[in-house]
């Protein structure tokens, strides 16, 4: 009696199939697992960016209400805040050319020390923004410095026109690269807000 089994045509190309279906699989996978990644980043991020956008209303509505005292803390902290204004923000659309983030070429940036809004604590201005974040864009706190990584904002002013007052935007920005991706990912928002004394 003859026994005939697969012949070794047969048994390449089933390990073929079975190779083509794992590696499918696995970068099925890996794609899943990078949009899940880049889409915690994002709402890392997003939260960051609002922390800044909320330490600017604070300090906006603490130097509202002490108006009248020129050398009250609040003011001193919006007056810091507010003491570089540029005429022009950075083109949204130069963020993340040349497949890196760019900070404004004018120098003129900076994150905001969500800690030191109380005008006791020293100045709540960071100026060291690194564009090239290691992770997401962040604020680090470190023992004894505070590094934005990219997260940055600049200040436009607007004077007062007619019955218009005078206001303040603040273009927030981040820029970090994320796994599975070749260009960098970009996010950005505009804070409004009124100066009656501007």
């Amino acid at each position: 009696m003859r026994q005939r089994g697969d012949t070794i045509i047969e048994v390449v190309l089933a390990v073929t199939v079975f190779s083509l279906i794992a590696v499918g699989a696995l970068s099925v996978m890996n794609q899943g697992t990078a949009i899940a990644q880049q889409s915690l980043e994002i709402s890392l991020v997003r939260d960051q960016m609002d922390s800044q956008a909320d330490a600017l209303r604070y300090a906006h509505n603490a130097y509202i209400a002490n108006l009248d005292q020129s050398d009250a803390p609040a003011v001193t902290v919006w007056n810091k805040i507010i003491e570089s204004p540029v005429n022009t923000a950075q083109d949204f659309t130069s963020i993340n050319n040349a497949r890196r983030c760019n900070l404004p070429s004018n120098g003129k940036y900076f994150a905001l020390d969500i800690k030191k809004l109380d005008g006791a604590s020293g100045s709540p201005i960071i100026t060291t923004i690194n564009s090239t974040p290691a992770t997401f864009a962040q604020l680090q706190y470190g023992p004894s410095s505070i590094v934005s990584d990219g997260l940055w904002m600049q200040v436009v002013h607007a004077s007062s026109s007619g019955t218009i007052p005078g206001y303040y935007d603040f273009h927030i920005r981040a820029c970090w690269l994320t796994p599975g991706q070749s260009i960098p990912v970009t996010l950005a928002t505009i804070v409004r807000l009124y100066d009656p004394a501007s």
